[in-house]
């Protein structure tokens, strides 16, 4: 991912895949609304671009939103 031109998340050049529980918000804090909502429906080993805009992502704590 990024924050307008800067890269924060790339799993292909990082080599490892982010692992995470699905709909597991709140509890979790892991991922943003906006990478659930556009990660939901794969299956392990599926491959996925997600842009997500500012208003679903982490917010003004992060520069964002």
């Amino acid at each position: 991912g990024t924050t307008g031109s800067e890269v924060f998340e790339d799993t292909q050049k990082r080599g490892k895949p982010i692992v995470f529980v699905s709909g597991s918000r709140p509890f979790t804090g892991g991922l943003c609304i906006g990478a659930e909502e556009g990660l939901a429906g794969m299956r392990g080993g599926g491959r996925r671009r997600v842009t997500v805009p500012a208003d679903r992502g982490f917010g003004p704590k992060f520069g964002v939103g």
